[in-house]
């Protein structure tokens, strides 16, 4: 796959369709193959807007090294090539380390250096504003958190699948090889949502979104748990637990309702 054509699509996937991180991969491999087999852009963009579900075939590196890149290219404003550079970076290092922080400051320190030695990154990448609420629903609020650890080496393929895609009980993609990310939610008689949380990441942040807005942050125990509470307003609610302020990596989702 061409990683920086796919990287040109899942971009404009995220500006122009407003989707959540599943259906945008979806949307750009369906561009991506449309382009690929000779059609013109705007039959790739039909292509792309049709598309359901979440990717098909897209392997479970290019989705990673995508998610990553794109962070980058928003993050320090470089080009789609650097931007797949340092994606491969913050993997290689968070593969070897298995530490988000570090893979994180391996990129910014690279980032740093390569800014304090005069050389050229391109010009700045200015992040889509996707919906009207939320400027930018993937990439909100803080660039403190990246997009979530994913490794691309085979013991964590199956991890970076099914992680991906956001639900409770999903293979979370950090921590342990193969350990489970799930989260109980119920809700109370005064409308509050108690949380519980388990196969996380050790002492991590989990920032908990209630319909895509985040409500509390909690941090993980030693071995992965953590339990909070979150407000419902009466109806029904998304209420996803993630790795990140933007609500782009979330191993464990769940829907619960608060009687009126």
């Amino acid at each position: 796959m061409d990683g920086e054509k796919y990287l040109g699509w899942f971009a404009w996937a995220l500006a122009t369709l407003g989707r959540d991180l599943e259906a945008s991969h979806a949307a750009a491999e369906a561009a991506y193959d449309t382009e690929s087999g000779g059609a013109t852009r705007a039959v790739a963009e039909v292509a792309g807007r049709n598309a359901t579900g979440g990717p098909v075939a897209v392997d479970a590196s290019s989705i990673a090294i995508a998610e990553w890149a794109y962070w980058a290219q928003t993050r320090f404003g470089i080009s789609s090539a650097d931007g797949l550079r340092a994606a491969r970076q913050g993997l290689a290092v968070l593969d070897s380390s298995h530490n988000l922080d570090t893979a994180i400051a391996s990129v910014e320190t690279d980032m740093a250096s390569r800014q304090s030695l005069g050389q050229p990154v391109a010009a700045p990448v200015v992040a889509p504003a996707v919906a009207p609420t939320a400027p930018m629903p993937y990439w909100r609020r803080t660039w403190v958190i990246v997009v979530a650890a994913m490794a691309v080496t085979a013991v964590f393929t199956a991890a970076i699948t099914a992680g991906l895609m956001s639900g409770s009980g999903s293979n979370s993609p950090l921590g342990k090889p193969g350990a489970q990310s799930a989260m109980a939610v119920t809700v109370t008689a005064d409308g509050n949502a108690n949380i519980t949380l388990t196969g996380f990441p050790p002492d991590t942040n989990v920032y908990i979104l209630v319909d895509s807005s985040v409500q509390v942050t909690v941090r993980t125990d030693s071995s992965g748990a953590a339990q909070t509470a979150a407000p419902l307003d009466a109806g029904g609610h998304q209420i996803s637990a993630c790795l990140d302020f933007q609500g782009v990596m979330c191993p464990a989702t769940d829907f619960a309702t608060r009687q009126p």
